[in-house]
């Protein structure tokens, strides 16, 4: 194929011959674009695209969780916070050993102690069942004549500390202090000798 172009070269006129050789060199550039673009569409042509298709994503709900932190504001009574225990709690009445007489009676407690939480107490006489625990003044009604133990179970309504107090006192019935009646001396009158003298006629 050379020898074939060194011949047809040499029977060109000298400036066809110049002219020719710059239009070859010029249209090579042109044949090797062409001959690569027909080159990749066999190839495209040949080998089908595999075209993968993404499958298609359903919407979700996004679920957004938000924590909300409760503000606890600082109340009187946790900054002025009592005591936990019991103070100082006594029977007020009745007195050791006192005399009771009147129905109904009262048992009062004495708890002035403003630090400490607060107290609720029961009681009980001779042994008997508790009460149900209170605050405020017990009155007894009806009590029996005689000697009586008197228990007051003393107990925090916080910490649920318990103190017992005893008093022994002594319960008459009213109905044993009515006054008899005093007896009233009856005059007698005797008659004198005098009183059966016949008087004298003149």
């Amino acid at each position: 194929m050379i020898t074939r172009l060194k011949n047809w070269f040499s029977k060109l006129p000298d400036k066809k011959k110049y002219l020719e050789l710059i239009t070859a060199f010029l249209t090579i550039p042109v044949l090797l674009t062409v001959l690569l673009t027909n080159v990749s569409r066999i190839k495209e042509t040949t080998t089908p695209q595999t075209k993968t298709e993404s499958p298609a994503t359903s919407p979700t709900n996004e679920i957004i969780i938000r924590e909300i932190t409760k503000i606890v504001e600082p109340t009187s009574e946790s900054t002025n916070a009592c005591i936990p225990e019991i103070g100082i709690v006594s029977i007020a009445r009745p007195k050791d050993g006192e005399i009771i007489t009147q129905n109904p009676f009262s048992i009062d407690i004495e708890y002035k102690n403003s630090q400490y939480c607060p107290v609720v107490w029961s009681y009980r006489i001779n042994g008997s069942n508790w009460s149900v625990f209170t605050d405020k003044s017990i009155d007894i009604y009806n009590l029996e004549s005689g000697q009586k133990k008197l228990e007051v179970k003393v107990r925090s309504t916080i910490s649920k500390e318990e103190k017992i107090l005893s008093r022994d006192f002594i319960y008459d019935t009213p109905s044993n202090n009515i006054p008899t009646p005093t007896t009233i001396p009856t005059v007698t009158l005797t008659p004198s000798p005098s009183d059966f003298l016949t008087p004298s006629i003149t």
